[in-house]
């Protein structure tokens, strides 16, 4: 349909002024016609593109370079030959390019990628943990006194049972520490005093 409408269109501008010969600066009607044909096999295949290869059109590389031409129409009224010979060879060019684009957007070797998220995004070292991603995994560099995948877990130091003669065993941030009994002293109650 559309086709009809540009090809009536170039017929009305070629002979609707009553003239059957071109003046000097006037474009020869066969290659204003062969244009406006590219013109409108591009738009066909930027619609076609648009609707099966969505991806396409997210990439900024290929998006700044269709943007401009499909769907866009430009008016070649007082365009010399040789302009609109250079507007066919990039039109052509261009129509090439969509062309090979979808056969590779169907074949699937087109693809955006998106950035996976940043597993660190949702937070999860607890008590102060660092961390740092490694491709798709979180890992947590747990300050000292934690430990666990997520530094969730506090570090028992008195687990061990380090206190000795019926000491009380205190846990801290990096060690442990004994509150001895009456006679004995040392970091683990171990020595006797009488």
């Amino acid at each position: 349909m559309f086709t009809f409408q540009v090809l009536f269109l170039c017929l009305f501008l070629h002979f609707g002024r009553g003239r059957n010969t071109p003046s000097s600066n006037q474009v020869p009607f066969p290659k204003l016609l062969g244009l406006l044909k590219v013109q409108v096999q591009i738009e066909k295949v930027g619609d076609v593109l648009h609707k099966e290869c969505p991806t396409l059109f997210q990439r900024p590389d290929i998006k700044s370079i269709l943007q401009p031409v499909i769907g866009k129409r430009q008016s070649y009224f007082g365009a010399s030959s040789e302009e609109i010979e250079f507007r066919i060879r990039l039109a052509k060019h261009t129509l090439d390019f969509l062309t090979k684009s979808y056969l590779k957007c169907k074949a699937g070797s087109l693809k955006v990628t998106t950035p996976a998220p940043d597993p660190c995004d949702s937070q999860p070292c607890q008590n102060n943990g660092t961390c740092s991603a490694s491709e798709d995994t979180a890992i947590c560099a747990c300050l000292p006194g934690f430990t666990g995948a997520t530094c969730d877990v506090a570090v028992d130091h008195c687990r061990s049972q380090p206190c000795q003669n019926g000491a009380t065993c205190v846990n801290g941030t990096t060690t442990h520490s004994c509150i001895c009994p009456d006679r004995y002293t040392g970091s683990n109650c171990e020595i006797c005093t009488y």
